[in-house]
């Protein structure tokens, strides 16, 4: 019989041996990648300091960090105590986790790379890119966190560099600190679902696809969209005083872009400069500003299907050139602003005006252009003003084919005469209806003399109606020249001294009699 002693002497015999036959198998398997756990230690301190990581479950050698290959391991990291860990070094990584309470921080005067194996980086907690340095990475970054580029300071430099397609996903937020931070495509495509918002340029993407919401809303500074398209779904907006530069760029898409109150009438609240708006919906409150640069061709473009409601002023700058239009079919390009078109210093700027409903005031500064195309053998019906200072030239057409330009009542024709015949001038490709109430607003330009009967109108088609309301003292001729309509008499000085002072006497006696009145009604 063998003993229960023998037994346990052959069994730890037995386990033994199989360890032993183990071993070359387990020698073989350490050089191929394992993936292991590295944390954050806590403090501050550099990502290449090999102390400063707690590994799970094996660790490398004293000098390793974490980056895939070293010491034949690949790691996934998890930063989520107190920092910031100082992203120092080039890696590549199996996963990066940043918790809540973990900051990733790259150092002044470094552009490291960062890469992440594809849907493993999250962020939860801060990447902050400081000033003067780049973050190079790609792929999709969950970020439900703060991502901080550049410092604050007015020449900070911070810059997110794409390298590869580039999503931004989640709910957090990504906030350029001014000066000449940036997100950079570097060719490839931005996707967007976070709050982008600060100063500083968003560029070089060959697509930006924003679902999330992109805001220019720093008072005095600006956020510059530039290069590639723009498909925007989610909503673009301009508050608090910031300006939004949208150049050498297409923005379209089913998203809106929102100009809030602006706060200064000098600065302006959007900028457009060689850059086309495609059946995109636009909406400026009163007091913003929109600018198109000069020397640009920049399009607004709503024939698609979009919705331009403007509220405040469009500003098309000196020899600049804006196409703005609107469908038929929907909601269109309403003007209840003021439309500018160019200065009285300068000539050659143009604007385009396609299926624009005006309920505002459109300015035709001298020696500039504004060219209204109405819907073809249909009518296009002016409800707000149209000014036209001295050889400021309105053109009213249906785009090759004859249109009927009305004034409806309530409108306004505000003409400034010059010398020598200049004026401001209307010209009606087709018929031209004149409806009760419509008004004819007229003045010589200071330091000019009236020499000649002007000719103020000129239309193709037929005459229906006449001006309601004329400026006391002004005379038109609608008969002796068929096609044009005529100033053939303006107030002589004394008598405009003489109106001038009879609209005062009126006013003193209103005043009087609202005391009188005021004082009897106690």
């Amino acid at each position: 019989m063998v003993s229960r002693i023998s037994l346990r002497k052959t069994t730890l015999l037995s386990c033994a041996v199989a360890c032993l036959a183990a071993l070359p198998s387990l020698a073989s398997a350490s050089t191929t990648y394992t993936t292991v756990t590295a944390n954050w230690a806590g403090g501050s301190g550099d990502w290449s300091n090999s102390a400063n990581w707690l590994y799970f479950p094996v660790a490398p050698s004293p000098t390793t960090f974490p980056d895939n290959g070293n010491d034949g391991l690949d790691y996934a990291v998890f930063i989520n105590k107190t920092g910031p860990v100082i992203f120092d070094v080039s890696a590549s990584v199996s996963a990066l986790n940043i918790g809540t309470n973990g900051t990733l921080s790259t150092a002044a005067g470094g552009s490291p790379v960062l890469t992440v194996d594809p849907g493993s980086f999250a962020n939860d907690g801060q990447i902050d890119i400081v000033d003067n340095s780049t973050l190079t990475t790609g792929g999709t970054i969950s970020n439900y966190g703060t991502v901080n580029i550049g410092s604050g300071g007015a020449t900070g430099t911070g810059v997110l560099m794409a390298d590869g397609n580039m999503s931004l996903s989640g709910t957090g937020s990504v906030i350029l600190a001014g000066g000449d931070s940036a997100i950079d495509g570097n060719g490839y495509a931005l996707t967007v679902a976070n709050a982008i918002s600060g100063t500083g340029t968003i560029s070089g993407f060959s697509t930006l696809t924003n679902n999330g919401i992109i805001t220019a809303g720093v008072a005095g500074g600006q956020l510059t969209i530039s290069g590639g398209t723009v498909a925007n779904s989610g909503r673009i907006n301009v508050s608090n005083g910031g300006t939004l530069a949208l150049t050498n760029t297409t923005v379209s898409g089913t998203g809106i872009v929102n100009l809030y109150t602006g706060t200064s009438s000098a600065v302006p609240d959007l900028i457009l400069s060689g850059t086309t708006l495609s059946n995109v919906r636009l909406y400026s409150s009163q007091g913003t500003v929109i600018t198109v640069a000069a020397g640009a061709a920049s399009l607004i473009d709503n024939s698609g299907g979009g919705g331009i409601n403007m509220q405040g002023t469009l500003n098309v700058a000196n020899s600049a050139t804006l196409d703005l239009e609107g469908g038929t079919d929907n909601m269109g390009v309403i003007n209840n602003g003021t439309i500018n078109v160019g200065s009285q210093t300068v000539a050659g700027t143009v604007a385009l005006l396609t299926n624009v409903t005006n309920k505002g005031v459109i300015t035709a500064y001298s020696g500039n252009t504004v060219q209204i195309y109405g819907p073809g053998y249909g009518t296009w019906a002016n409800t707000g003003v149209l000014r036209a200072l001295t050889k400021g030239f309105f053109s009213v057409s249906g785009n090759g084919v004859p249109v009927t330009t009305a004034f409806a009542s309530g409108s306004t024709f505000d003409v400034q005469l010059g010398s020598n015949g200049a004026s401001g001038r209307l010209q009606a490709v087709g018929n031209l209806t004149l409806d009760t109430g419509a008004a004819i607003s007229l003045s010589q330009l200071a330091g000019t003399t009236f020499t000649t009967p002007y000719d103020i109108i000129n239309y193709t088609g037929l005459l229906t109606g006449t001006f309601t309301d004329v400026t006391p003292g002004y005379v038109l001729d609608y008969t002796s020249h068929p096609g044009e309509i005529l100033v053939t008499a303006v107030p002589e000085p004394a008598a405009l001294a003489i109106f001038a002072l009879g609209l005062a006497g009126l006013g003193l006696c209103r005043r009087k009699n609202a005391k009188r009145n005021a004082a009897a009604a106690g």
